[in-house]
């Protein structure tokens, strides 16, 4: 760790103070630290302040200490050395003599709070100094029982208390196994961080969890593995740490018992949104099967920034204990074991690989029942448009998987026509223009299309309204017609509804489209001279298609209409850039008798694609392909690896991909079996058939 240590101290103090709160960040050299016990007779007040205490100069004083002790504890946490650390909500008790503060893991390069599970840093007033105790020293619980509790409430320090224990017994001998990330397949969320939990939680309990968040918002969660429910909670409002209710400080959680595992294991899903845990769940013994929707990761409890605190542990007496090794099926790197770059370059006894990004296969099933929803606006049938607008209003639910679009249909023209973005949230509006749609004057139904996430939808004409539109309406401009370097994109089918113009770049989010919004595109025009790569998630993630001409609906490609949220604009001979393979994951093993496909994902630019799979350095299979997958053909059991390479419009090639390795075995004989159709002789040689029971044939019939 020393060669990743800066070789001297370097603190830089930034005092934001809101009411009694700071914000510090700093990055520190190792020094030798001093320990203390907390005293057990009072101590004088502060010096130099009498009975007039500067708030202000005690917090800036407190700040310094715990930066300087922080600069003592980096050889003995190298986490420390990882995560450059903010100070937040530093509070002092009512007597001046106590201080708390809250340490919290942030982005080496931008400096912002990364979502995960806050440090208690503890201080106290000798006499003489600030007395600084964080989690790593051993004397932490002292100090944490010592606290007055106008600082920290004997609920907290409960809370605080548990996150620390560590309960070694009844821990498993192997790595367990079978488990996908926990939210829904084909969507790629982040990593704050995993073993390097060790920073603020010394006790190791949380040795073998995760954080995963995206974007600073909720996000809905699903089952890594199956299970029953064991114990929930979720009337605890959203809150950042200083704001939490003293009386709450546990948060939100849900926890699945798991038996299949040796010994018994517990899921612990923790932080969740208030209420969004699903009504069927809360009861023990639930069953729930592995990709089933279960609730909303928010920020509650013991949290900063929304994101899931995801671990499994062997403790049934309590949401938290001690973690356990597990790993991910769907994870590529590490034998599925998940990891920042930081900590792989830190840590590399625990998996030498990092990323920052990690993508779901963990796909919905075990929901047979259909999302719900209506028509709030217009309220009832019968109305009346003039003006060539109107105002939709609809609410969706889904008590299974949850709901992945709402939308609003319209009739008109002989055909439903989709109105507006597709939502997720359970209330939602939108003002429609008709005009731009196109739609004539005379009769308009309305109705609201869900769908949820196992793709059960509501029945069709649902919240049925019928109406007249009456607009006189101007006549329609002509629709974008881009340049030979620009495309068109449209909200609508058939190169309707509002349209927009891009040049060639690379479009991050939907925000360089206004006034399109996100998923809001349904058809588009590509200019001669260019081709457009679009993505289902911002950021260039998600599943993604390559246009090289028009396309009236994109209802029928791998992105999918109003599915779009980035999008890559290139001149139309531009290389394409080298596919990322997805599937399956490195050293995955399959039997000689299993079906395999392999899938990757465009990174754009790509119209075909070229498959290899190599054994050793000789290639045995290879194909070529038009979508970003190709199914193997039987493979004899053996050691291989396979990689892929695009093709521009200008059958120009990319390099190719890494190779990624796969495993194929023997399996176990089966009883024999026929390939049909079969034919026989029945009609033209009549002789030598004979049955009893069953027909059978020979050529001398007196031995059938």
């Amino acid at each position: 760790m020393k060669n990743r240590i800066p070789n001297a101290i370097t603190l830089l103090v930034i005092f934001t103070l809101l009411g009694c709160g700071c914000l510090i960040l700093f990055n520190s050299s190792p020094v030798q630290a001093a320990r203390r016990l907390p005293p057990t007779e009072p101590a004088p007040t502060p010096a130099g302040q009498g009975t007039e205490i500067n708030q202000t100069d005690q917090i800036d004083a407190v700040a310094a200490a715990i930066s300087e002790k922080v600069a003592q504890q980096v050889e003995a946490v190298p986490a420390f050395a990882i995560f450059q650390t903010n100070i937040e909500d530093l509070r002092l008790s009512d007597d001046a003599l106590w201080a708390k503060a809250l340490l919290v893991p942030s982005d080496p390069q931008t400096g912002k709070n990364l979502p995960s599970e806050p440090g208690l840093v503890i201080a106290r007033w000798d006499g003489a100094a600030w007395e600084v105790v964080l989690p790593s020293d051993p004397e932490w619980p002292a100090y944490l029982r010592a606290a007055p509790t106008d600082l920290i409430s004997d609920e907290h320090k409960a809370a605080w208390q548990e996150i620390y224990s560590s309960a070694e017994s009844n821990q498993p001998t192997n790595v367990l196994r079978g488990y996908l990330l926990p939210w829904a397949g084909g969507i790629t969320r982040n990593l704050s961080q995993s073993v390097s939990h060790d920073l603020y939680t010394p006790s190791g309990s949380a040795h073998y969890a995760f954080d995963f968040y995206t974007s600073g918002q909720m996000w809905d969660i699903y089952a890594a593995r199956s299970g029953t429910v064991w114990m929930w909670q979720d009337s605890v409002p959203t809150c950042y740490q200083p704001t939490c209710s003293e009386s709450q400080p546990l948060g939100n959680f849900l926890v699945l018992q798991d038996t299949t595992t040796s010994p018994t294991t517990y899921q612990l899903y923790l932080h969740l949104a208030q209420g969004s845990i699903q009504a069927g769940l809360k009861a023990v013994g639930t069953p729930v099967l592995q990709g089933q929707f279960l609730a909303k990761a928010d920020n509650t409890g013991q949290s900063w920034g929304h994101h899931l605190h995801f671990m499994v542990h062997t403790n049934p007496a309590s949401y938290w204990g001690n973690s356990v090794d597990i790993s991910f099926d769907d994870v590529s790197i590490n034998d599925g074991r998940p990891r920042t770059p930081a900590e792989a370059s830190a840590y590399p006894q625990y998996g030498s690989q990092g990323s920052t990004a990690y993508t779901s296969q963990n796909y919905v099933v075990g929901d047979p029942t259909p999302p719900s929803g209506d028509v709030l606006d217009p309220y009832s049938g019968n109305f009346n448009i003039t003006n060539g607008s109107l105002h939709l209003a609809g609410w969706a639910t889904d008590v299974g998987s949850g709901v992945a679009s709402a939308q609003f249909l319209a009739f008109y023209n002989d055909d439903w026509h989709t109105v507006g973005p597709a939502f997720t949230s359970q209330i939602f509006d939108y003002d429609w223009n008709l005009c731009n749609s196109g739609v004539p004057v005379g009769p308009v139904s309305l109705a609201l299309r869900v769908v949820d996430y196992a793709n059960n939808q509501t029945p069709p004409a649902n919240g049925l309204r019928q109406g007249l539109n009456n607009t006189d309406c101007a006549p329609t401009p002509p629709a974008c017609s881009p340049a030979a370097n620009q495309i068109g994109l449209f909200s609508e089918p058939d190169y309707g509804g509002i349209c927009k113009l891009l040049s060639v770049g690379n479009y991050t989010n939907s925000s360089g489209w206004a006034p399109l919004t996100d998923n809001d595109i349904a058809s588009i025009k590509i200019g001669s001279g260019v081709r457009a790569t679009l993505y289902t998630d911002e950021d260039f993630g998600g599943r993604g298609a390559t246009f090289t001409g028009n396309d009236a609906s994109l209802v029928d490609n791998l992105v999918g209409v109003n599915s779009a949220s980035s999008i890559r604009i290139a001149a139309r001979n531009d290389p394409a850039a080298v596919p990322q393979p997805q599937w399956p994951p490195a050293n995955s093993s399959f039997t000689d008798q299993e079906s395999l496909t392999l899938a990757w994902r465009d990174s754009g630019g790509s119209i075909k694609y070229e498959i290899q799979i190599q054994s050793g350095s000789t290639t045995v299979q290879s194909g070529n392909a038009s979508l970003p997958y190709w199914p193997v053909v039987s493979l004899p059991a053996g050691s291989y690896s396979w990689r892929v390479r695009a093709a521009n419009p200008a059958n120009d090639y990319s390099n190719w991909s890494g190779l990624t390795p796969f495993t194929i075995t023997h399996a176990a004989e089966s009883p024999a079996s026929y390939t049909l159709p079969i034919t026989d002789t029945f009609e033209t040689q009549p002789t030598g058939w004979e049955t009893s029971g069953s027909w059978s044939w020979s050529s001398d019939p007196g031995q059938a």
